[in-house]
């Protein structure tokens, strides 16, 4: 997400958004979508990437394209999964957050 003006509107449309997790490439385009329209209707600034890379590597290609943007911010959903797993397999959210050059906010979707 790229606000400039740190908008406060651009924040929490972006922990909206994150309130689902997409399971497709399309759902994910389609959601960014959505919040794209929220965003600029509060008069924010914001850009939006569905990164698609292999499973090792989708940190690295999160943190680099924030950093060829310039970003303010990265928001990204934290799927709800037990610790001992993010401790055994990993947590991209917890990648992203080591290799940004920016602040990573993430938000844990809605229980549903």
């Amino acid at each position: 997400m790229r606000s400039p003006d740190g908008s406060a509107e651009a924040l929490a449309a972006a922990v909206r958004v994150c309130s689902s997790t997409p399971e497709t490439v399309a759902q994910a385009a389609a959601l960014l979508d959505e919040a794209l329209l929220i965003v600029w209707g509060d008069g924010a600034q914001a850009t939006t990437a569905v990164v698609n890379a292999p499973r090792g590597a989708v940190a690295a290609a999160i943190a680099a394209q924030a950093a060829a943007w310039r970003a303010d911010m990265i928001v990204l959903t934290r799927r709800r999964r037990p610790a001992i797993s993010r401790l055994v397999l990993g947590s991209v959210a917890d990648q992203v957050m080591r290799k940004a050059s920016c602040p990573v906010l993430t938000v844990h979707p809605a229980k549903g």
